[in-house]
């Protein structure tokens, strides 16, 4: 009977994303990854094409799918059918989408931050001045997102800028919000916590590495991985930690949490079931591949995806394997409405689980208008140290890509086609790397790698690097003397 009541309270205090929504990353604002869902069977009703290997979270409301592509769209597609309801384009890679009250929001790396209507009219667009890749969430009429090294705050009426808080590192984790407050992680090894109102912090808390997981905020404690391999289980109000767990390898997954369960994923291929009491480990399953997508815990069934290409169904007791199914490739994040599981995979594909409906065949759905058949640019970025003792570092590589490559920035500043090098200044502490490479029909690549500064002698001030805007702008030059150039048959 107490485990009922446990359960209920919960329920009460944090409810499930509705049956009909799954808005944001772990379905809510907390992100508690938790869903009231019955079992839902790992059968493919359908599934849709929409990219090559990099693409986005899936998000779902008023029965619309949303999901961003490293073709440079979001797509809004139909999430019982599979038909695409329309495409809206950007001039980046769309990254994790939000939807709320009617709109849908989004990043890209063009340097925007875009708000739709449901059927893919433009209602605002706000420039951040640096490329964005975090997926933003809504709440009382505000968007908040991470941002380059700030967490902002934006009007959701106008998409005028209310305040933005620099923190000392890249963002790539999803704000949670609970009570009034905003929690996030930064790549500068902090997590934070800010009053959501009026930017004032509240509390930060050093872990021993980059925080890219994102936080989830259940019954007062902020459950939130690191890539010094920890579990942080820390006091929402004063930011103490109450536990830790260490596993064998970076955790960037997030966490659902049901009773007294902690369900999250690590590097070190293996979906941990730990006890929200004192973090002890309840049990594990092994995958076979890196666990960096958050699971999805109903009272029946945890889902999982994992690198290894496998969706996973899980007894949420002991671990026991209930189902999976194989795509073809990586599992990058998982979505629940409406009695419908849905995953996109690194194999640019959008799969929809369920039960079948009878007299029907399971078949790829083509897109009703499909985008151009375009090609994206291959990077390959030669091996460059971890840690290093000088502020300049020179780091160099190839780019391919079938139509040519027009142009590789590194960190914005331009550094060749084909055969790329650069030198660029550290700031001390970890750095960001980020090499982008446009092919010529515009269509852009990213790769990031992070490097430690630990001078040895005293800090230099670092050298400010060419905007990714001014970038854009020779990019833009570029294209139109080719467009000028005469065609010969």
């Amino acid at each position: 009977m107490r485990k009922y009541i446990a359960l209920l309270f919960f329920i009460l205090l944090f409810p499930s994303a509705s049956s009909g929504n799954w808005q944001t990353l772990g379905g809510n604002l907390q992100h508690s990854g938790y869903s009231e869902s019955p079992p839902i069977p790992l059968n493919l009703i359908w599934k849709y094409k929409i990219g090559s290997s990099d693409i986005s979270a899936p998000v779902i409301d008023s029965g619309i799918l949303f999901v961003g592509s490293d073709d440079n769209n979001l797509y809004a597609i139909d999430a019982v059918s599979g038909k695409l309801k329309w495409m809206y384009s950007t001039l980046g890679k769309v990254y994790s989408p939000t939807a709320n009250n009617g709109k849908v929001f989004v990043s890209s790396f063009d340097n925007y931050i875009y708000a739709l209507d449901f059927s893919g009219n433009l209602v605002w667009k706000y420039d951040t001045g640096s490329s964005t890749s975090t997926q933003p969430v809504a709440y009382n009429n505000i968007l908040y997102g991470g941002f380059d090294r700030n967490i902002y705050s934006i009007y959701i009426i106008n998409g005028s800028l209310k305040w933005k808080y620099p923190t000392g590192g890249r963002i790539d984790s999803t704000p949670a919000i609970s009570e009034g407050d905003i929690y996030a992680g930064s790549n500068d090894d902090y997590i934070y916590a800010l009053d959501a109102s009026n930017e004032n912090l509240k509390w930060r808390y050093k872990t021993g590495g980059g925080v890219s997981s994102s936080p989830s905020v259940v019954n007062g404690v902020v459950y939130i991985g690191s890539k010094d391999n920890n579990v942080y289980a820390l006091d929402s109000s004063t930011g103490n930690l109450t536990w830790n767990k260490k596993t064998n390898d970076w955790v960037m997954s997030s966490a659902a949490v049901l009773e007294n369960s902690v369900y999250i994923g690590s590097n070190d291929y293996n979906i941990y079931a730990l006890s929200s009491d004192n973090g002890d480990i309840i049990w594990k399953f092994e995958t076979s591949g890196r666990v960096d997508s958050p699971p999805i815990a109903t009272n029946d069934v945890v889902y999982a995806g994992s690198q290894d290409g496998t969706v996973y169904a899980l007894d949420p007791a002991n671990g026991t394997l209930i189902d999976k199914y194989a795509t073809g490739g990586g599992i990058i994040s998982l979505a629940l409405s409406d009695d419908m599981l849905f995953a996109t995979s690194e194999d640019g594909y959008v799969y929809a689980f369920g039960t079948p409906i009878p007299s029907t065949t399971v078949t790829e759905v083509p897109s009703n208008t499909p985008p151009p058949v375009t090609t994206v640019p291959v990077i390959k970025v030669n091996p460059i140290p971890s840690n290093v003792s000088s502020e300049n570092l020179t780091i160099s590589g190839t780019a391919e890509d079938p139509s040519g490559i027009l142009i590789v920035t590194v960190n914005g500043v331009a550094a060749g086609t084909t055969q790329w090098n650069a030198t660029i200044n550290l700031s001390k502490g970890t750095n960001t790397i980020t090499i982008v490479a446009v092919n010529v029909e515009g269509n852009i690549k990213t790769e990031q790698r992070e490097v430690t500064f630990i001078p040895s002698a005293q800090e230099t001030t670092p050298v400010k690097s060419l905007g990714f805007d001014a970038v854009l702008g020779i990019i833009g030059c570029i294209l139109a003397v080719c467009a000028l150039k005469p065609k010969h048959s």
